[in-house]
């Protein structure tokens, strides 16, 4: 997948996330910008049946887990809502975090799993998040993908977003 997602992820993506955040993120073809407000990127990507969103952002503090769902419900309760007014995306917090790192090619990455909730909606799904750490600088990236599929099975959504975080890099220069 991650291979295949190299080749197809759209040109316009590739281009904003190399001069933005130097960052090399394989996707299908199905994706696309929906925004770039406040120095983040978000994408999407549609089905019958399922929602997806990726958000790409800097990320200056310290890299630990807490700081990290800190930052991504900051992000999420400004850039995810729902038609709801005042409803917002956050990480359930009574749900467990799978969390794993990683060191690949001198990068590492922390990568998180579990669930979130629209706060004010009857909304929720899975979603994966990497941090990735800049070993050169305290510039890390931190990309969180959501997945919204109610009363589907998301396995394939969810080998998607195993085979996105884990091809996710920075670009040497």
């Amino acid at each position: 997948r991650i291979r295949n997602y190299i080749e197809t992820t759209p040109q316009e993506i590739k281009i904003y996330a190399k001069n933005n955040f130097n960052l090399s993120i394989p996707l299908p073809s199905n994706y696309f910008i929906t925004d770039t407000i406040n120095s983040y990127l978000v994408l999407r990507s549609d089905s019958k049946n399922s929602t997806q969103r990726i958000v790409i952002s800097s990320f200056n503090l310290q890299p630990s887990v807490q700081n990290i769902i800190l930052e991504q419900n900051k992000i999420a309760k400004s850039s995810i809502t729902s038609e709801i007014e005042g409803a917002y995306l956050r990480i359930e917090d009574r749900a467990q975090l799978y969390v794993d790192s990683s060191s690949i090619s001198h990068h590492d990455k922390i990568n998180l799993k579990g669930i979130w909730k629209m706060e004010g909606d009857f909304m929720g799904g899975s979603f994966f998040t990497s941090l990735i750490k800049n070993p050169d600088n305290e510039n890390h990236i931190l990309v969180s993908l959501y997945l919204y599929a109610p009363g589907i099975n998301k396995a394939n959504q969810l080998l998607d977003f195993e085979a996105i975080t884990n091809g996710l890099s920075l670009i040497s220069n």
